[in-house]
């Protein structure tokens, strides 16, 4: 039973990142949004995925997505690091 419950954690966060990818592959694509715009849009992306994340019990997946997240905004939004 432990096995399948790691399992559904595995899925949600396998569902979380890939939503998150999503979004913000669209906020990027779009020609319409200026960078400003998109640093907002970015962000948003992010807090959706902090309060899904939040949402989850299993402190392990946490801090797996933690670790994620840094090397997510290290890569793509390093204006958040060099602030």
């Amino acid at each position: 039973m432990r096995r399948s419950s790691t399992e559904a954690v595995l899925q949600n966060a396998i569902k979380l990142v890939t939503s998150m990818e999503r979004s913000l592959f669209q906020v990027i694509q779009n020609p319409k949004l200026k960078l400003d715009e998109i640093e907002t849009k970015k962000l948003q992306c992010l807090r959706t995925f902090i309060a899904q994340i939040g949402s989850l019990w299993n402190i392990a997946m946490v801090q797996e997505y933690a670790l994620l997240l840094e090397m997510y905004t290290k890569d793509f939004m390093p204006t958040l690091h060099n602030s």
